[in-house]
């Protein structure tokens, strides 16, 4: 009977990696409902400055423990979980955003053997790959599969001029434009990214606001909606 399960259940798993597919793991999938399933990931990671971070942002459906994370469709409805302080997330144009009570639970978002990155990640990984600003150095052409203007100071000229910052994703790290949400569920899908933290605030590169700062902001509303990437355990 428990051969039978088996073959049947991995038969069913289609795409699943099949080292998933172990007695411990069959147990699991049995126990989990089809939303959940469609969870498992095995992240792909990239090593810079010695830590393995994942090389794309989170996209899950559930807390460590399997309870479901809200997931919200409108505007409306985002801005509703903001205001009950409700853990939600939301697809925009292929960009996972979770809120902040989603980022923070308790239950943990990270998938097993992970965890969120924090600030002093952040700004090593920064340090990594040329330093510079989160808006115009080294490091964040480095980091960014996309490009951006900012205006800098030309002393020749006496006036501002605009600067092309070219991503050219040396690493892999595969930083997109996502963005970020609003409170309000507004979209800003400029040429950024940010990511929620794990020691209470978000960290950013590129430009598409100043309504929020460069580089890592330490204490964010978690009504916002940023994406979320991991480090290795």
């Amino acid at each position: 009977m428990l051969a039978s399960t088996l073959i049947l259940v991995s038969a069913c798993l289609g795409n699943v990696s099949k080292s998933l597919v172990d007695s411990n793991s069959v147990l699991w999938f049995l126990s989990k409902s089809q939303h959940q399933i469609q969870n498992v990931n095995n992240y792909p990671t990239v090593t810079i400055g010695g830590m393995k971070w994942m090389s794309e942002n989170l996209k899950i459906t559930t807390f460590s423990n399997g309870d479901p994370i809200l997931e919200v469709k409108t505007d409306a409805e985002w801005a509703g979980a903001a205001n009950s302080k409700t853990a939600a997330f939301r697809i925009v144009n292929g960009v996972c955003f979770y809120n902040g009570y989603a980022a923070k639970d308790s239950r943990g978002i990270a998938p097993e053997g992970f965890r969120v990155a924090s600030s002093v990640e952040f700004n090593s990984l920064m340090t990594a790959l040329g330093g510079g600003t989160s808006v115009s150095g080294k490091a964040v052409g480095n980091l960014s599969s996309y490009s951006w203007e900012v205006e800098v100071w030309n002393d020749n000229k006496g006036d501002f001029e605009l600067k092309k910052v070219k991503g050219i994703n040396s690493v892999g790290f595969n930083a997109n434009k996502g963005g970020f949400c609003y409170e309000d569920g507004s979209v800003n899908s400029g040429t950024c990214t940010y990511w929620w933290t794990s020691d209470g605030g978000a960290f950013d590169i590129g430009y598409c606001s100043q309504d929020l700062g460069g580089g890592y902001s330490a204490e964010m509303a978690l009504g916002y909606g940023f994406e979320v990437r991991c480090v290795k355990n």
